[in-house]
């Protein structure tokens, strides 16, 4: 059986979600542990959590075990960190999400404005979609 701060697993991939692993110093010590598996292909830090791309025969139980050696307060049984640093109106929204909505409203917003003749909404429009088109690019630019 998985402990509890693995999220999301399945072959090839797994989530890890802690709050001990909001702390960057933690957060990169269970890094540097896990890249040095032979099994482990790829670790990606996120907000309080590690994704890891696996080998499709990796044993994830062996690996926990691995890093819980290391880090002993991940056996500790607490709630999964909060996805958003933000208000609690956003709470449940990653920040990622929350970008994708946003540009996805934009473009929305802009097609509606050039439908409708207002030439000013869609000009505006226009520019707040690109400029979180132009953020977004340059975050993602290394998954390009």
């Amino acid at each position: 059986m998985l402990p509890k701060y693995v999220v999301h697993s399945m072959s090839g991939r797994a989530r890890l979600r802690h709050p001990l692993l909001l702390d960057d110093v933690n957060r990169e010590k269970a890094r540097a542990l896990l890249a040095r598996e032979a099994s482990v292909l790829d670790v990606h830090p996120g907000y309080a959590s590690l994704l890891l791309l696996l080998h499709p025969e990796a044993d994830l139980a062996a690996l926990c075990a691995k890093l819980e050696e290391s880090l002993p307060l991940l056996r500790e049984t607490t709630a999964p960190a909060p996805r958003c640093p933000s208000s609690s109106f956003l709470a449940d929204v990653s920040p990622r999400r929350l970008e994708l909505r946003l540009l996805t409203g934009m473009s929305l917003l802009c097609v509606a404005s050039a439908f409708l003749d207002s030439g000013k909404l869609h000009m505006y429009a226009g520019i707040a979609f690109a400029a979180l088109a132009a953020r977004h690019a340059w975050t993602r630019r290394k998954a390009l």
